[in-house]
């Protein structure tokens, strides 16, 4: 059994960890320094909480790094000494290049309270590892060959939801669809475009 490591379990940390508990992971998580909410939405998702971020490090087999964007780089950081660290938040692509953890990506949809409403975006050397874990209800797609996204080069706009590739004037690829990027230059506005060659869907 995998054993899942959730940082910070808000609300969609701890959504995402439910998730992966009901498909039979072990999901663990901090709340040192957070909020009653955050403690909270932990227990109620049923995950078990860790004194620290440094034993989360040390117990965990893989860990998702869900924090607001400002945060990401610091928690990284944090975690250096952990196995494998999925950083699943929406950066652009110059941080992530900073960040350089072996899988990068993004969440697009609301905290998965049924199948069908949350997608992950993995791309990286070791994303089939992070696509192997057991999320129920939520989709998890990676990069064909596993290339990180963010390596693609200048013409990588900013994130809306995963790292995303400009492909042609006005419209840029992710995942299994093809996304505008909106004014803020964060959340994403569907377009027409499929491209297919470019990513493959874990079944």
């Amino acid at each position: 059994m995998a054993t899942v490591g959730i940082v910070s379990p808000g609300a969609m940390g701890s959504a995402i960890g439910a998730s992966l508990g009901r498909g039979g992971a072990r999901v663990v998580a901090t709340v040192a320094g957070r909020s009653r909410r955050t403690e909270r939405l932990a227990r109620d998702a049923g995950l078990e909480l860790l004194p620290s971020l440094a034993e989360l490090a040390a117990a965990a087999d893989v860990v998702l790094s869900i924090v607001p964007p400002d945060q990401a780089e610091a928690v990284v950081s944090e975690l250096r000494g952990a196995r494998l660290v999925a950083d699943l938040n929406a950066v652009s692509p110059a941080t992530a290049r900073r960040i350089s953890v072996e899988v990068d990506g993004s969440i697009s949809g609301p905290p998965p309270t049924g199948a069908g409403t949350t997608r992950i975006y993995l791309s990286g050397p070791r994303s089939a590892e992070v696509a192997a874990l057991p999320f129920d209800g939520v989709d998890v797609i990676v990069t064909v060959g596993g290339e990180h996204v963010a390596n693609r080069g200048p013409d990588a706009s900013p994130p809306t939801g995963c790292r995303i590739v400009v492909m042609a004037v006005g419209t840029v690829a992710v995942g299994a669809h093809a996304l505008r990027a909106s004014p803020d230059g964060r959340r994403p506005n569907a377009a027409a475009t499929k491209p297919s060659m470019w990513w493959s869907r874990v079944p």
